[in-house]
């Protein structure tokens, strides 16, 4: 009987151990990805994660940081407190209030201290700071744009005809789909004007060598699929390329395509001269089943032939 009793007291006290364990300690899956300005922020030892109460905590010093603001540790109080031209945050462990300037603020979670460092939550301290916060919850990412961060020009396209505008040259034999359809519409810009919406994509930047066009871009979908988006490439008036890959991956980062296949030399088709590409042209669908084509013009381009 006394052994019985035993057994159980140990194991009603594992399972409450476990329970505190798991109400500080993230899991791997609980983990996320953070993004500031378009830039994936890197933590070395304690990753961002999702907790108990669903909310996203970060390690306070390098997000703040990276948004630009000052942290200071009171070990004495347990409190941080964030500094950000003259505003003011503090944060307890522990506690569901937080002092902003002068007042105080009801949070949905608390601070907490995981692998010694002090975690906060991520969306209250960012917009406290003036920052704006997306959450991709299938991907399990979060994109934080500062006030500093260059806006993303909108597309504001005009209606047009591929037919007339961007004739296909009878290699590719391609044509961008709905394009001379009443909802089609396009847009002309430079890389200067990056980052720029197309559909669902944003493109950041764009940079051409030899070899590849690197082009820095993200979907905006709530889907846990991505793929790069399809680009075609215009010379000398025609477009004369295409690049529509499947293999992509989640967040923001640079894919590069490749300026000349192995396809096209083969069939005839001159390697691609990078000083001879006029534009770089990216077409997606948007929400209205309507084709939307951004035309980047190449920066390196010289003239036709």
């Amino acid at each position: 009987m006394k052994k019985g009793i035993l057994i159980l007291t140990i194991t009603t006290i594992l399972m409450m151990l476990s329970i505190n364990v798991l109400a500080v300690c993230p899991c791997t899956q609980n983990t996320v990805a953070v993004y500031v300005d378009g830039e994936k922020l890197s933590f070395p030892d304690q990753a961002p994660f999702i907790n108990p109460d669903s909310r996203t905590l970060v390690p306070v010093r390098f997000v703040s940081e990276a948004l630009g603001a000052n942290v200071d540790w009171n070990g004495e109080l347990q409190r941080v407190d964030i500094s950000h031209q003259g505003k003011g945050i503090k944060l307890t462990i522990g506690q569901k209030e937080a002092k902003v300037d002068v007042g105080v603020v009801t949070l949905d979670t608390n601070a907490a201290i995981v692998s010694d460092r002090t975690m906060v939550p991520l969306r209250f301290v960012s917009e406290c700071l003036g920052a704006e916060v997306e959450w991709n919850g299938n991907a399990r990412e979060v994109y934080i744009t500062t006030q500093n961060a260059k806006p993303v020009k909108p597309f504001e396209g005009v209606s047009f005809n591929q037919e007339e505008e961007l004739p296909v040259s009878e290699y590719l034999g391609y044509k961008i789909p709905r394009t001379n359809e009443p909802g089609a519409r396009v847009s002309y810009i430079t890389v200067d004007e990056l980052p720029a919406q197309v559909g669902p994509y944003v493109i950041y930047s764009l940079g051409v060598d030899d070899e590849y066009v690197h082009v820095k871009q993200r979907v905006i979908s709530s889907s846990s699929l991505a793929k790069p988006a399809g680009m075609h490439i215009k010379e000398n008036g025609y477009l004369t390329r295409n690049r529509h890959y499947g293999d992509g991956q989640q967040g923001i980062y640079t894919y590069s395509y490749p300026l000349t296949l192995r396809g096209e030399i083969a069939d005839g088709l001159e390697k691609a001269d990078k000083t001879k590409i006029e534009a770089f042209v990216f077409n997606s669908i948007n929400e209205n089943i309507d084709s939307e084509v951004l035309v980047i013009a190449n920066p390196l381009y010289e003239g036709g032939n």
